[in-house]
């Protein structure tokens, strides 16, 4: 399984709302940046995880990786 190209929706005007800690507002009031940044890095750690995961699937397992990763 890929995933597909992540897309954020953001407001980034000049004049858009802020909340009181200035940082700009989604239209349903939520602050963006925030969310931004954990998608980004929760897409990043699934990437390299099916990454991992391909790479252990190819690879052909003995007996003693399959226990000691049972444990892991």
């Amino acid at each position: 399984m890929r995933l597909m190209n992540p897309v954020s929706h953001v407001e980034n005007h000049p004049r858009c709302r802020t909340n009181g800690e200035g940082e700009p507002l989604l239209p349903t009031d939520q602050p963006w940046r925030q969310q931004l940044a954990m998608f980004l890095v929760s897409s990043k750690l699934l990437i390299d995880t099916e990454e991992v995961l391909q790479v252990k699937q190819d690879a052909p397992a003995t007996r003693a990786q399959c226990v000691s990763s049972f444990y892991v």
